[in-house]
């Protein structure tokens, strides 16, 4: 707020701050992200029934994965979107949006996902980041896969709805 600051070199720029913290929790994520992150025998358990399930966490995922998780969706929806954080979006989206959710269900936070996909498919939509496409973006991530091509950057709005209907429908 400029009228509390007057000294620009104390301002905070709360959107910029936000686009910084969005990228870098999105390429922790990224760099960090893979399946079955702590190490579990049978992957088929529930989280009940894995006894060292909180010590399994705290030595696989780290303090900063754990933010990362929890807070990507807040700090890019409050942003400023440019290419590189669609960059490393696009990639999250593609390759560890599975493996984010795992994490969230281990940290027992995966009811917070369908929120985070919802808002931020909605701010990815009302900053027409992906424009006109978007009506032709099923059909073509259709093909993509079919074809085994990779996905286009754009088709990450039609990742990002089709996990939040997915979650939804198996969680209610």
């Amino acid at each position: 707020d400029s009228s509390r600051c007057t000294n620009t070199n104390f301002a905070v720029h709360p959107q910029l701050q936000h686009t910084i913290l969005a990228r870098h929790c999105l390429q922790v994520l990224n760099d960090a992200l893979r399946r079955n992150m702590c190490e579990l025998e049978d992957t088929s358990y529930s989280n009940s029934e894995i006894s060292d399930l909180r010590g399994r966490v705290a030595r696989f995922v780290s303090p900063d994965v754990q933010y990362a998780c929890r807070h990507w969706s807040d700090h890019l929806c409050q942003s400023v979107i440019d290419d590189n954080l669609i960059k490393v979006l696009d990639t999250f989206c593609d390759t560890h949006l599975l493996h984010w959710l795992e994490v969230l269900s281990l940290l027992g936070e995966l009811h917070d996902a369908v929120d985070a996909l919802r808002e931020v498919a909605t701010m990815l939509k009302v900053n027409s980041v992906f424009g006109a496409q978007s009506r032709s973006i099923l059909t073509t991530f259709m093909y993509a896969r079919t074809q085994k091509l990779p996905v286009p950057p754009e088709e990450s709005l039609v990742l990002l709805h089709d996990c939040q209907r997915m979650l939804r429908a198996h969680y209610g």
